[in-house]
This record gives structure tokens, C-alpha cells and sequence, in this order.
């Protein structure tokens, strides 16, 4: 497989005013050939009649992805909008060699302050074994995970692509990295597929961001997800250098939401503290 997917670079101001690069990305020749296994198949056993009335995100919409373009989650196909090196995460995910970023085009939220709107809409087509392919590429440049973005409404695909790599046993840690909303019945379905979760919690109770990204109650199902991230992985886990291996980091961009939204927020975290890392990022931009 040809390198064909294009790549984004973006300067990333992280809270502490360290500067750092995310998704940047040599090009390299044509000839140069991803690692490749011999027994990945072309299409893995994916159950395409799911995508027939689709139910992969909570609007449990039912529209009909084999036949038709769905306007936020796109068609039955995977798509990627980008991939590469990213430097851009928390310390603790980016490590000294970065994190394998994976960022999958389509998603259910329309939030106002999308930074990739062109990325959530548009992407190339994978096959599975292409997909499989780019995480060995991404292992061999020794980076500490391969973070998958954007995962939701896919999930039809990618089971069966992460249940290859665990019996291949796949070395790398597996990181999952999602706006906090997600199907808790797929989401289930991840256990013992996923080692990190990466969940955004962006609005509180009935929040008009929220209202606007499509989800009235953000809130309530962002928390719900998060308590089956956490029972799923368990408390973090690190290497001796800080990298995590394992748990649930959340982060929190200090958007202008109001003062009782962000005090539900934090009595979350205040529960959660101990079960898992929270990152509180006040980097908000809005593109409004």
C-alpha cells in the first residue's frame, strides 16, 4: 500500500506554554513498503448489517448506511482523514516518541467549536487490512500507542480489526480517543480490545453546546460511558518513565460554559479521581 493519505500538522500551545507539533509527518518515497503479515485478510468478518439501521451512537437513528450517505457518520466504508506521529497529547500519552494517531472521518456531534470539520467530513477509504497495516507502520517508528480518533461510527469495522490484532497479540497499546459519547452496548463490546481511553467530557447538564452538537444529554451519557471505560481498563497504569499503558485519562477544554454546567463537571471528577487521570486543558478556541 501506497502512502495516499494525506497528513496534517498542526502547533499545539499546551497550558504550561510548551509548544509541541501534532500529526506532522515526513514524506517518503513511494517504493517505501509498511510492514506487512501475510495472513491479513483483505476484509475482515465484519457483520455489514449493522450499517442497514445503524445504531453505533446513541441517536440510535436506524439510517441505512449500506444503501445511502449518512450526513455526519458517512456510508458503511472506513475512512481515514489522516495519520501519523502525533506530539500533540498529554505527557503521559505522547511519551519521548509520540502517540500513533489514527483519525477516522465521520462523527455524530456537530459541536460549534469542531476544530477539523473538512476531517470529520471527508476521508479516504481503507480496507481492513490496509487499516492493520498503518498500525504496524506506526509501531515500528517505536511510538508509545496507537490512538484510533473519531471511532463512534465505526465501530462495525473496527471490532473485528481490533480483535485480529489481540490474537495476533498486537505489542503496542490500543487507545481509544472519542468525544465521550458512544453506544454503551458497543462499547461493551470493547472489552479487552482497548487498553487506553481517551474520552473529551465537554458540557454539563443541559447545556446549550450540548444542545447544539446534537446531544441534549451529553452530560448523563458522557458519564455513563466513562464508568464502563473505567470498569473496563481499571485504574491507570505506567511505565517507570510515566507512560501510561493502561486507564482512562479524560480531558476538559475550559470552553465558556456556565459556571453550573462546570461545577457538575468537577463534582464528576471529584468522584472519579482516584479510578482514573484528568487533564484540564484551558486552550479553548472558538471558531464561531
Amino acid at each position: 500500500m501506497q502512502k495516499k493519505i494525506p497528513q496534517q500538522s498542526d502547533v499545539i500551545i499546551h497550558p504550561d506554554g510548551s509548544i509541541s507539533f501534532s500529526f506532522l509527518w515526513k514524506d517518503e518515497p513511494d517504493s517505501v513498503e509498511y510492514k506487512r503479515t501475510s495472513d491479513i485478510p483483505l476484509f475482515l468478518d465484519s457483520n455489514l448489517d449493522e450499517y442497514a439501521q445503524c445504531e453505533m451512537c446513541p441517536k440510535k437513528c436506524q439510517f441505512n448506511r449500506l444503501d445511502g450517505v449518512h450526513p455526519r457518520c458517512g456510508d458503511h466504508e472506513l475512512r481515514v482523514s489522516t495519520w501519523g506521529v502525533t506530539m500533540g497529547d498529554e505527557a503521559s500519552i505522547r511519551g519521548t516518541h509520540g502517540s500513533g494517531a489514527i483519525m477516522l472521518a465521520g462523527c455524530p456531534l456537530s459541536c460549534p467549536s469542531c476544530h477539523n470539520p473538512e476531517m470529520v467530513q471527508d476521508g479516504f477509504i481503507v480496507t481492513d487490512r490496509e487499516f492493520i497495516e498503518i498500525c504496524y507502520q506506526l509501531e515500528s517508528k517505536k511510538v508509545h500507542n496507537i490512538q484510533i480518533l473519531s471511532p463512534t461510527v465505526h465501530m462495525g469495522r473496527l471490532i473485528p480489526i481490533l480483535q485480529y490484532l489481540r490474537k495476533r497479540e498486537f505489542k503496542t497499546p490500543i487507545l481509544f480517543k472519542s468525544s465521550g459519547i458512544e453506544s454503551l452496548e458497543y462499547l461493551k463490546k470493547l472489552r479487552g480490545l482497548v487498553d487506553i481511553y481517551l474520552p473529551d467530557f465537554k458540557y454539563g447538564p443541559c447545556s446549550s453546546f450540548g444542545l447544539r452538537a446534537g446531544f441534549s444529554d451529553y452530560f448523563e451519557l458522557a458519564q455513563e460511558n466513562i464508568l464502563e471505560m473505567i470498569d473496563q481498563v481499571g485504574r491507570p497504569r505506567f511505565t517507570n518513565d510515566g507512560h501510561m499503558i493502561s486507564g482512562v485519562l479524560i480531558r476538559h477544554v475550559m470552553a465558556p460554559i456556565s459556571e453550573i454546567e462546570r461545577r457538575a463537571i468537577f463534582q464528576f471528577f471529584d468522584y472519579l479521581k482516584s479510578s482514573c487521570s484528568i487533564s484540564i486543558m484551558d486552550n479553548f478556541v472558538s471558531l464561531e
